[in-house]
């Protein structure tokens, strides 16, 4: 009875092992005509991917829990001929039972040794069916060898439920170091007679100790045709991490030409790893992408670095562009001419790292740089990553206290020159800077003690066309404050009063010498504020709608009295887009070498509507706007002239007695559609400052459609402000994915810039959902520059996807990553698969080697 059980156990297994190894290689299930496929349920083809589904068969469910060997075993047969030599048959219907699991086989045969008369060998033949929850596997002959516990079966064919699987063995051997030995082995997760893709492999070799596997011969055939071969592959077979080469990628971009990749992973350690990633391009020479990560006790963090020694392309672009700089350049003293210097060598590096002690303390190193100014223009595959510009260089030392923070600071940005683009100012540098704050609530009579304070000092590079000295200095801020909060539940009152003071010592550039201004200034300014808000709500009853209204005012009072700044140096203050957050700030500007003068108050109006028993808000809409009581006479403009584009966004006049009108919108209508709108009104002028719209209907995550539309009357980022030129922003873009059928999904996204009109960006493709493979092809083309150098230079590229469901996924320019950024709501094409393929199961994508 022992030896028959480890028979069945070497039949159980057979499938856990051989599926991790199949799973990802794996010969025709068309050659195997006696498989009847008495476990498949046909369904209608208009209802069903495969046309039908596994009916595992059914089994005793009174030891469901309980999977040990130590259940009894029920053995029953026709026919039983025992001795206690020679050998012992059981014949006709052998049935071998024991919890869940179930072998049916025409006969077994029990040997014996001739010298020690000891059971040797067991046979068991004719149409062997093992059934085990999850799996089925069917055969002609088994063997088992007592002594040396060796196993083989012959003539196999299998089912893996969970993964929708099939496949078949020639034979299997399995050794006396419990290695599994798999010949003329395939897998496959189409369904039945409709091989769309199956997996082969001559010999598989299977390791379990080591975790290891190893296949001779491999190659993919797609209905019945070969597609992908491979002699000898080496491979992990468990849920650990092994080394070991991924799935190549290939495609084809306008930018660099025809793509390909080959990665490999190195599991250096259990918390260390890198990726190697070898990638041709045909327009421009190969390059060396790397990814390696670690994980400590409290810290953890990546570094990627890519190298692309000698690229062809972008030697031949700094040669022409050199030697004869584009009109609307200023010559060789341009930034962006002087930024094609150097050689043709390209590389970029990405750092991150986070570390923790004690919660309380958290260390973090932010490093980005590239070689040179044209980087992702040249080598990015979208709009997003070929408008990089500007680069942060940084790390930090946060403390979190139960009353004080402390923020200890280096940082820098690689601000970038691309020749397509407008000249980009630097940024100062802080090196280094030290931020804190305190808190302290509930103190003498319910009064909050506050106090914020930095020390920085700026660095900057000489002035991009000149090369002349620009101001730089430390600079230190103080600023203590005292609030009075009163609060019930129907209403809020806070009353707070606060001192700035802030203090230079500066090392004056050429302009601030040839202007006389002060090294050390300093200026000492007090603010008073009042937030307060009231709180109203009312039951309301609409149709179907039984819930809550609430109706929420809101005040903000704002006194700052004013002191001439014109001489102070503006390190990091500047002009800012109108925002409803900004309606109750106590300071127009951003940055600290500014503060606006103010005697003005914001009244917001604001109602939300809610359900009675909870749950997702359904609507909330504002509504506010700042009245003025005097002129604001503070302005970061008036030494820039009244031509400056700097009066576009501050307007520093300050004469009119009430701000823009500012309005907003979010809607919930029902779980698939949802909503929102953003709107500045000039009553004044009566036209439109900004607007923005934007609506999603999702009943599913295979029905996705986004409409947005933006409207920027002034464009900060389109602004020349030694000119005063400025561009509007109008645009809108519009994203779908929709299914054309069962098995085709249309998938869009198109960006409109009204004011230029022309296309910004558009991808489209189509997507096709089988029972056992899915594909996507998107195309790509988006604009690349935005000015008068190349007005309508675009990119074009190609990316494709193909999941083999229950295996894995190939990609051409893996386009997953891009389209979660650029469609709201998108989920992934794998993991959608692997809702359909395995609901109960979590699916980890293979992360990518891109930057940004």
């Amino acid at each position: 009875m022992i030896t028959i059980k480890k028979l069945v156990f070497l039949l159980l297994l057979l499938p856990n092992t051989l599926l991790f190894s199949i799973s990802s290689h794996a010969t025709s299930a068309s050659e195997w005509d006696e498989e009847t496929f008495a476990d498949w349920i046909v369904e209608p083809a208009s209802e069903s991917l495969c046309q039908g589904h596994y009916a595992p068969f059914a089994l005793d469910s009174s030891n469901a829990a309980d999977d040990s060997w130590e259940l009894p075993i029920v053995l029953s047969a026709n026919e039983t001929e025992f001795t206690l030599s020679g050998q012992s048959v059981l014949r006709g219907n052998v049935t071998f039972k024991q919890g869940q699991r179930y072998l049916h086989t025409d006969e077994i045969t029990i040997l014996r040794s001739p010298t020690t008369q000891d059971w040797d060998k067991i046979i068991a033949s004719g149409n062997i069916h093992y059934i085990a929850p999850g799996m089925s596997i069917w055969g002609k002959q088994a063997e088992y060898y007592h002594s040396t516990e060796q196993f083989h079966f012959d003539w196999t064919h299998y089912r893996w439920y969970s993964r929708h699987a099939r496949g078949h063995a020639k034979s299997i051997d399995v050794d006396e170091n419990k290695n599994l030995h798999l010949y003329d082995a395939n897998y496959t997760t189409c369904a039945p007679k409709q091989d769309t893709w199956v997996l082969r492999a001559k010999k598989i070799s299977l390791y379990p100790k080591q975790g290891r596997a190893k296949a001779n011969h491999i190659h993919l055939d797609m209905h019945g045709v070969p597609v992908f071969y491979f002699p000898y592959i080496d491979y992990p077979i468990d849920k650990e991490r092994h080394s070991g080469f991924l799935f190549p990628t290939y495609g084809s971009t306008s930018n660099s030409g025809v793509e390909f990749s080959i990665p490999y992973y190195w599991n250096i350690a259990p918390n260390y790893d890198l990726t190697l990633a070898p990638k041709w391009l045909t327009e421009r020479g190969l390059e060396i992408q790397s990814k390696g990560r670690y994980l400590l006790t409290n810290s953890e963090g990546y570094i990627q670095w890519h190298f692309l020694p000698n690229d062809r392309k972008y030697g031949l672009f700094q040669q022409q562009n050199l030697l004869s700089p584009p009109e609307g350049t200023i010559g060789f003293l341009d930034p962006r001419i002087i930024a094609l210097e150097g050689n043709n060598n390209r590389h970029a590096v990405i750092y991150r790292h986070a570390t923790q002690w004690e919660r309380r303390w958290l260390f973090n190193v932010n490093f980005d740089y590239v070689s040179d100014d044209n980087y992702f223009v040249d080598l990015g595959n979208d709009i997003t990553t070929a408008s990089t510009i500007h680069l942060p260089q940084q790390a930090n030392l946060a403390y979190y206290g139960e009353y004080w923070s402390h923020l200890f600071n280096i940082e820098e940005y690689q601000v970038l020159q691309p020749l397509s683009k407008p000249i980009n100012e630097e940024i100062y540098k802080r090196q280094p800077q030290w931020v804190f704050q305190a808190t302290y609530p509930n103190q003498w009579l319910n009064l909050t003690l506050g106090l914020n304070g930095e020390a920085v000092n700026f660095n900057h590079r000489t002035e991009l066309i000149t090369q002349l000295p620009v101001t730089t200095g430390q600079r230190f801020h103080l600023r203590p404050s005292v609030s009075l909060p009163w609060q019930e539940p129907w209403y809020y009152i806070t009353p707070r009063v606060q001192m700035d003071w802030l203090q230079y010592s500066l090392r004056l550039g050429t302009d601030a010498l040839a202007q006389n201004l002060p090294e050390n200034p300093s200026r000492t300014i007090p603010l008073y504020d009042i937030d307060s808000g009231l709180f109203f709500e009312r039951d309301i009853q609409f149709k179907q709608f039984s819930g809550i209204q609430t109706f929420e005012p809101r005040i903000y009072y704002l006194y700052v009295p004013f002191r001439d700044q014109h001489f102070y140096p503006d390190f990091d203050s500047g002009v800012m887009n109108f925002s409803y957050a900004q309606l109750f700030r106590d300071n127009r500007f951003s940055g600290r070498d500014r503060i606006g003068d103010a005697n003005q108050i914001s009244v917001s109006l604001m109602s939300r509507f809610l359900p009675r028993q909870g749950g997702q808000e359904i609507l909330r809409a504002s509504v506010g706007q700042i009245f003025y009581f005097r002129d604001r006479r503070v302005s970061l403009c008036e030494e820039l002239g009244q031509e400056n584009g700097c009066f576009l966004f501050e307007d520093a006049s300050g004469t009119s007695r009430h701000s823009k009108l500012l309005a907003q919108a979010e809607l919930h209508a029902t779980p698939t559609w949802t909503g929102g709108v953003f709107l500045e009104w000039d009553g004044i002028q009566h036209e439109t400052e900004q607007a923005a719209f934007s609506l999603q209907y999702r009943p599913s995550n295979l029905q996705i459609f986004n409409f947005n539309y933006y409207w920027l009357r002034h464009d900060l980022a389109q602004t020349n402000f030694d000119t005063a030129q400025t561009g509007s922003l109008n645009q809108a873009d519009a994203s779908v994915l929709w299914p054309l059928s069962l098995h085709w999904e249309l998938l869009s996204l198109w960006r409109y810039d009204f004011e230029k009109k022309q296309t910004v960006e558009v991808m489209g493709g189509v997507e096709y959902n089988g029972c056992c493979l899915a594909v996507q092809f998107i195309g790509s083309r988006y604009r690349q520059s935005n000015n008068f150098f190349y007005p309508q230079a675009y990119a074009t590229g190609f990316f494709a996807q193909i999941v083999f469901k229950g295996l894995s996924a190939v990609g051409l320019n893996n386009p997953d990553g891009r389209l979660k950024q650029k469609i709201p709501g998108y989920v992934p094409l794998v993991q959608r698969q692997q809702w359909i393929t395995s609901p109960d199961r979590t699916y980890f994508p293979p992360e990518e080697i891109s930057l940004y």
